[in-house]
């Protein structure tokens, strides 16, 4: 089988593939730009607009490193202001988003960027005492807006702001008050998000290894919680075959710290994740692209109990246009 056959059967089959959630470890904006390797500048005044779905299952349950029989939750009392430990045992859930990015070649030196989710779902089954029950929840999530400048002939570096364009308090359908803050679409808060990408010279038969890393620096919402610093660094190759077809593999590690509530550290929150992601991209005439990422954890490790991913899979399409006018003939 050729590989641009291979491609199209993979976008198909994924396309059908039953909904999976997406993974623990990566379910931010600035993970998942790491994870496609959309870091780099765009041509001057040059557009990229790109749609991508992702999902994942949230069925393992881990005590650190290690399985354990049950993941027993607390529950974060808004208005008594505290935090109730081992108020519900968690079963497994899932999750699924579909995300919209657009970028713009400011120079050819700087990018603007917006990335949005224009969806994010979950999905998740808990146990009180004996009886099981489902929390949805679904709606527009937290967007990210910021720029990318080149440094030096190989560095790139970038600042972003992630806002809080997502509902963050969202009532339990069960009367428990407002929904447990890591099933909300949005975190209420606003953060702040540095990253680099270096481009070595090497090149080895047409493969490009990019190291790249990130920094998310959260605040409190309203309600004082804050979810815990992002820290992610990631090494990827990729190689061309042909015109159209970029094979590529990432190895990239994912570090949460705990979340507070009133400045006191939330139990079972927190997390150091290794993955190892391979990907195809399909580049078409015309600007047009179309990938899949399968996002594999190697490693995790969990700050006490918690649910784990299993796998993950990322799939979409960008169209890259350009603005400039045409050079008039002579």
């Amino acid at each position: 089988m050729s590989i641009r056959r291979f491609v199209i059967f993979a976008l198909v089959i994924t396309a059908f593939s039953p909904p999976m959630s997406r993974l623990l470890g990566c379910d931010s904006t600035s993970c998942l730009l790491l994870t496609r390797g959309q870091n780099s500048l765009l041509p001057k005044r040059s557009l990229r607009l790109e749609m991508s779905y992702g999902f994942t299952s949230q069925n393992r349950k881990y005590l650190g490193s290690e399985s354990t029989a049950e993941v027993v939750r607390p529950l974060i009392d808004f208005t008594g202001q505290r935090i109730l430990p081992g108020y519900h045992r968690e079963l497994g859930g899932e999750e699924n988003f579909i995300q919209a990015d657009v970028a713009y070649g400011l120079s050819s030196r700087a990018t603007l960027y917006a990335s949005a989710p224009l969806m994010t779902r979950r999905y998740y089954r808990m146990d009180h005492s004996g009886f099981q029950v489902a929390y949805p929840s679904s709606g527009f999530g937290d967007t990210v807006v910021g720029f990318r400048t080149k440094v030096t002939q190989r560095l790139v570096g970038g600042i972003g702001v992630k806002l809080p364009t997502g509902a963050s308090e969202i009532l339990s359908p069960y009367g428990e008050g407002i929904f447990e803050p890591t099933l909300q679409p949005g975190t209420g808060a606003t953060d702040v998000i540095g990253t680099l990408q270096f481009s070595p010279p090497i090149r080895l038969a047409g493969t490009d290894l990019v190291f790249s890393a990130t920094h998310q620096h959260t605040t409190s919402n309203r309600l004082n919680y804050r979810f815990g610093n992002q820290s992610i660094g990631t090494v990827s190759v990729s190689r061309r075959f042909g015109s159209a077809v970029v094979a590529s593999a990432q190895v990239k590690a994912f570090h949460r710290d705990r979340n507070q509530f009133l400045g006191q550290g939330v139990p079972s929150t927190g997390s150091l994740f290794l993955y190892f992601t391979p990907g195809i991209r399909l580049n078409l005439s015309s600007g047009f692209g179309f990938y899949v990422f399968v996002p594999m954890p190697a490693y995790r490790n969990l700050n006490e109990a918690q649910l784990g991913p299993v796998a993950s899979i990322v799939v979409g399409f960008s169209r890259t246009i350009s603005l400039k006018s045409p050079s008039p003939r002579h």
